[in-house]
């Protein structure tokens, strides 16, 4: 019992940044799959893992900027009152969803090598992805920033993100003719 404490301690205090950001990568990738399993399952296509590989860099890439974005806001808004929380909500929604959401598009067409394209879903998908990132992100960050320690809070919202991205990547993969099934590789 005691050795599990001092690794989650090394976890989620003295390596922070490294668990955030490999959290965010595996979560986004698993996230990925089981979007990949329930779309292909009764096509008999086979998994894609080029596509779950460039979720794992989105994650890298995206995974440093949850780290600080979440850091910043805990230390200007360091209580747990409701005052403070739906401050950090309004912010989550107002700067960090937008932000992550065209961050998303341009790191995958950056890693699938089509970023033309990507500036395109951006135009015609971002509405979409945020009316539904609206619906779930604020009730999940109000139970992140109400009752998560920050030191947990990147984890919980790379949990909840792994559901997420089930969608996100359903509509980042949907609507394309690049390759047989319809769907970007």
């Amino acid at each position: 019992m005691n050795s599990f404490r001092t690794i989650i301690n090394n976890l989620f205090n003295k390596h922070l940044f490294i668990t955030n950001v490999a959290s965010s990568s595996l979560l986004m990738a698993a996230g990925d799959a089981i979007e990949q399993k329930m779309d292909f399952a009764d096509k008999g296509e086979s998994h894609k893992w080029s596509r779950t590989g460039n979720m794992i860099g989105v994650g890298l890439l995206l995974g440093p900027l949850q780290h600080i974005f979440y850091k910043c806001i805990d230390e200007r808004f360091p209580s747990r009152d409701i005052r403070s929380v739906f401050k950090k909500i309004a912010l989550d929604q107002i700067i960090a969803s937008p932000v992550y959401i065209v961050a998303f598009f341009i790191c995958c067409g950056t890693l699938e090598r089509k970023i033309e394209e990507s500036k395109k879903e951006i135009k015609n998908k971002f509405f979409d992805i945020y009316t539904v990132d609206c619906l779930v992100w604020p009730p999940s960050q109000f139970i992140n920033f109400f009752f998560v320690s920050p030191q947990f809070r990147m984890l919980y919202v790379n949990c909840t993100t792994m559901i997420y991205d089930v969608f996100l990547t359903y509509i980042k993969h949907k609507d394309t003719s690049s390759s047989s099934s319809g769907r970007l590789q």
